[in-house]
Parts: structure tokens; C-alpha cells; sequence
């Protein structure tokens, strides 16, 4: 294939797109005349090209239109529904419980209070309370 030839391809598919100048106008006219080959190619294209545009996809396309719209409707008359948005709506509801636990936990005094005592190892947190009677209190007579 030569480059007349790869220029001649190229302003054809062009042509579909564009309107071309006189100076390509006239290349293609005059390797028509050259190249049987290149004019046989855009006949050939041509002709696949008026036999796609006679073709009528407007029976396929409006049965598979209709059935999209009708899983469309579905699917909205689902969404609209409780039992779509029941997860949604227990996940939140269990966020909200989560979060109010969070700020009640974090607005508390904390409870154990430390020891002033400085020196020792071991530290009491709270002050122990007495599980047995003191014996000094205790009156015998």
C-alpha cells in the first residue's frame, strides 16, 4: 500500500466527519482514476455504511427501552419502601445509641480517686473501708 493510498483512506474517513478542502477534493478524484482498489474500498464502504443507516434498530431498541424503564419503576417502588431502608435505618439508630453511650462515659468524674500519699510503691485509689468492727470501740463491761 502506498502513501497516495494511505492519504486517499484517510481523507475518506475524514469526509464522514468534515467537508474537505478543494486540494483534497481533487487528490481524491484523481487516485480514483489511479487506484481501482481504493475506489473499490470506498464503494465497498459506502455501500456498509447505507446498508447500517436502512437498517431499523428502533424495534430492537424499544422493546429493551421498555423493559428498562419497567425494572426502573420496580426498582424505585422497592427503594421507596421500608424494607430498603430498615438497615439503614437500625444502623443509624444503633450510631445514635453509641454515640450518646460515648458522651455519657466521657462527661463522668472518674470515680477512682488517687491517693496524695508520695513515696510508696503501692497506691490506693480509694480509702479502704472497714469490714470488721474496731476492737478499741468496742465496749466489753
Amino acid at each position: 500500500m502506498s502513501r497516495e493510498c494511505t492519504r486517499f483512506r484517510s481523507l475518506i474517513e475524514e469526509q464522514r466527519d468534515r467537508s474537505l478542502f478543494f486540494g483534497e477534493i481533487g487528490f481524491l478524484e484523481s487516485h480514483r482514476i489511479k487506484c481501482s482498489n481504493c475506489a473499490h474500498l470506498e464503494q465497498a464502504g459506502a455501500m456498509a455504511l447505507d446498508m447500517l443507516s436502512a437498517y431499523r434498530l428502533e424495534d430492537i431498541q424499544s422493546a429493551t427501552h421498555e423493559r428498562r424503564i419497567l425494572r426502573k419503576a420496580r426498582s424505585q417502588y422497592v427503594r421507596s419502601g421500608l424494607k430498603f431502608w430498615s438497615p439503614a435505618m437500625a444502623g443509624m439508630a444503633l450510631g445514635v445509641l453509641v454515640m450518646a453511650a460515648a458522651i455519657q462515659l466521657a462527661g463522668r468524674p472518674n470515680p477512682l480517686q488517687r491517693s496524695q500519699h508520695r513515696g510508696t510503691d503501692a497506691k490506693r485509689l480509694v480509702p479502704a473501708e472497714r469490714s470488721f468492727p474496731d476492737l478499741n470501740s468496742i465496749n466489753l463491761n
